[in-house]
């Protein structure tokens, strides 16, 4: 197979304004804009189309202002199509916190109307700017995406939320991809990241759903990541037939995801419920983090996709020449890409920002289907449900609730060892996604918590293909309950 060099990237954010076609390989698809790429410039915002997404996969067109160009600060127009809320939930239950009434914002308090340019707007007797009354969140689910179906789950069914649209909540907001970020003014986001790599769109980002109570540390940031294979149309798991940007296909069988609530007497009681989902199917946000414990949060996460292939350039080479590959590793694998995240301190929150504590890794395959540090699952080395942690425990009690699952989340400290204080990483990956290099700031204290020294470190982490170390899960737990 013959490769160029030519790559782009582009950062998307946690909104992620609708369409989204950049491909690594530079190509745009001619779908979402109204250009010839022959002829055209698909960079210029009067080639683009003006077009917003219901959720469901509902293509509708948006409305321009301004299109004759009188306003001088939109002198091509000013698209008024909706942005994609990837954030957002629909809650199920809440509890009194202040001066709230316990009642989850929802039907109970709440009006829907739908606009023709703009989609569904909603508005909400609730007042957001009054943090005294909102109520504390305990369970929620996301639509499309929540079947109302657990896996190996610790809730009766009569204990959870119907599928989607079936609670009147969710047949009133819908799919929540279109909500405006007031419907639901109780939990908080930030710190997304993402790329974009032809139709494949890759988001992570930090929530939590309470900010009332998170502002105190009193609740915790987990990280999340989303998926996209068509530009940003539907959010799903990797379909079972999917050409990514490489022009390779590639297929997904499914995967299942976790999510912890906040309904019980303590972080330790709270409920985690496990969802499978098939090739292609609409997935809820993926936890990627599972703390056990609201000491600790999300602090500033980072990712990589996999860099373009590397060659043997002729010596005439120019930065576009065609090139043959000098060995398969060379050859970029866009199903792989990287996720590291830092751990912060809960309990400084109150005085200030989260200190940090650790850097944790891990590799995504199949697009995220899947989260490994040893386990191999897109070679068919290792199998998901057996293999793979926490579906495999291997010992760990507090990871029982995923048993059997299928949910393969495996991260590890990308220090080396648990004690040190590191925070704002940088990383890259190789083109294959059997490399990951990682620069960080790393701080050592003493027993009182004096800085002893300060650093920058560097860490080069390799995928051996087949191989899996005999005491590869002997520190399940980890330091902070989660690394394999």
């Amino acid at each position: 197979m013959k490769t160029t060099s030519l790559r782009a990237y582009a950062a998307v954010g946690l909104l992620a304004a609708a369409p989204a076609a950049l491909a690594i390989t530079g190509s745009i698809g001619e779908s979402n804009w109204t250009g010839s790429e022959a002829t055209s410039n698909p960079y210029d915002v009067s080639n683009m189309k003006c077009e917003w997404y219901d959720g469901e996969g509902g293509v509708f067109e948006g409305e321009v202002l301004y299109a004759d160009g009188t306003n001088p600060y939109y002198p091509k127009g000013l698209c008024t199509a909706p942005t994609i809320n990837l954030s957002a939930r629909t809650p199920y239950t809440c509890e009194a916190s202040g001066g709230s009434d316990g009642l989850c914002p929802g039907a109970a308090d709440m009006t829907c109307v739908d606009d023709e340019a703009f989609g569904q707007l909603c508005s909400s007797l609730t007042d957001p700017e009054d943090n005294q009354l909102l109520d504390k969140l305990l369970t929620w689910y996301e639509c499309p995406g929540w079947t109302g179906v657990i896996e190996n789950g610790v809730l009766a069914p009569s204990d959870i939320p119907g599928g989607c649209y079936i609670e009147p909540d969710s047949a009133l907001l819908g799919p929540n991809l279109d909500d405006r970020s007031w419907y639901m003014p109780i939990d908080i986001s930030k710190a997304h990241r993402g790329f974009l790599d032809g139709d494949f769109v890759f988001l992570l980002y930090a929530w939590s759903p309470n900010f009332k109570l998170n502002a105190v540390g009193r609740d915790r940031y987990e990280l999340y990541t989303r998926r996209s294979f068509d530009g940003g149309i539907t959010w799903t798991t990797t379909p079972d037939s999917f050409v990514a940007s490489n022009e390779v296909s590639y297929s997904g069988s499914g995967t299942t995801t976790c999510e912890t609530w906040r309904d019980g007497a303590d972080s330790t009681t709270d409920s985690h419920v496990c969802t499978a989902y098939g090739a292609g199917d609409a997935e809820q946000s993926r936890n990627v983090t599972q703390h056990k414990s609201m000491r600790i949060t999300t602090l500033d996460p980072r990712y990589s996709p996999t860099t373009g292939s590397v060659g043997e350039p002729p010596l005439d080479y120019d930065g576009w020449t065609v090139f043959e590959p000098i060995d398969p590793t060379d050859l970029r694998d866009p199903s792989r890409n990287f996720v590291v995240f830092e751990t912060g301190d809960n309990t400084t929150v109150a005085v200030g920002e989260a200190e940090p504590l650790n850097l944790d890794y891990g590799r995504g395959e199949v697009f995220g289907d899947h989260y490994t540090v040893w386990s191999e699952i897109d070679t068919g080395v290792s199998d998901p449900v057996a293999d793979c942690y926490p579906s495999n425990t291997y010992g760990d009690t507090a990871v029982a609730f995923a048993e059997g699952t299928g949910f393969c989340n495996e991260f590890d400290s990308l220090e080396g060892f648990p004690l040190a204080l590191s925070e704002e990483a940088s990383v890259t990956a190789s083109a294959y996604g059997d490399f990951l290099y990682g620069v960080w700031g790393q701080f050592n204290v003493d027993d009182t918590g004096e800085l002893v020294d300060a650093d920058v470190l560097f860490r080069r982490v390799w995928w051996l293909d087949e191989y899996i170390a005999p005491d590869a899960y002997d520190n399940v737990g980890g330091s902070e309950g989660q690394n394999p």
